[in-house]
């Protein structure tokens, strides 16, 4: 019988003993990696930083997170989040406390991302309402072979920051009050690009003054997407795919190659 009563007080005083041991307050991230691309994220003062190879989607990134042990952490280990903005991640511990930290995850972007050649393989026109939405009713859209350069267009960068334009897809054009470029012309433009990576816009100042400002919408390594507003609602979008990775080595000819000239007078056509 006191063997019996000497059992049950020691299990009783090691019952009382391990409810009295404090729960963790560990709630810290270890670890902060993606699998697809393979890139471990550094974390200081609970800011997570990750750096992904450019054309990266970061919309649908899945990060393996280590935790503390006897930790949690929500958005779980292995969910999908959009990292296109900053996202939270919450540590809780086994006591209850919180730790929070805000995972950024930004794109290697190339020193040069429009070195090549470049060739449109569609563009849309369209108006747009109040809100900035597209008027579908007013959508029209042209097709055309990147690969074309006779009858096609086409973008060029070179390293130096200048480029050129190759449109042959004009089949008339008024270049003054007087003059009409006939069809089968390639039209040669060149100007000076620079881009901001802050604001991903393109800036391309053409000859004779004119100056575009490209709103880049997507890009990845062989494609982008700029969208140019005119006239506060009509816009131009514009489907681009890279057929060279290196510009041709000529340079940049004068506005008009080989074309044909016909001078407009009193209602007809007159060769020049």
């Amino acid at each position: 019988m006191k063997k019996v009563s000497i059992s049950l007080i020691i299990m009783t005083i090691l019952m009382a003993l391990s409810s009295c041991q404090k729960k963790s307050s560990e709630k810290e991230i270890l670890s902060f990696k993606f699998i697809s691309p393979n890139i471990e994220a550094s974390i200081e003062d609970r800011i997570i930083i990750a750096t992904v190879p450019f054309g990266t989607d970061v919309t649908n990134l899945v990060p393996i997170i280590s935790v503390s042990d006897k930790a949690t952490v929500n958005p779980a280990s292995g969910m999908p989040q959009d990292f296109s903005q900053p996202v939270t991640y919450t540590v809780i511990a086994e006591d209850g406390s919180q730790n929070s930290y805000t995972a950024i995850v930004t794109v290697d972007m190339p020193e040069k991302p429009f070195f090549g050649i470049w060739g449109v393989e569609k563009i849309e026109y369209y108006n747009i309402d109040y809100a900035g939405n597209p008027i579908a009713a007013s959508l029209t859209t042209y097709l055309y072979d990147p690969n074309d350069t006779d009858n096609g267009i086409q973008l060029v960068f070179r390293e130096n920051r200048s480029g050129e334009m190759r449109n042959g897809s004009i089949d008339t054009i008024w270049m003054n009050e007087n003059y009409i470029v006939c069809p089968d012309t390639v039209i040669v433009t060149g100007y000076t690009y620079s881009f901001d990576f802050e604001t991903s816009v393109l800036s391309m100042n053409m000859e004779y003054g004119r100056t575009f400002a490209l709103q880049i919408v997507e890009q990845n390594a062989d494609a982008f997407v700029y969208e140019n507003e005119y006239v506060h609602d009509y816009v131009e979008k514009a489907y681009l795919r890279r057929i060279s990775d290196v510009p041709d080595k000529s340079k940049p000819t004068s506005f008009i190659n080989q074309a044909k000239f016909y001078k407009y007078k009193e209602g007809s056509l007159l060769r020049r």
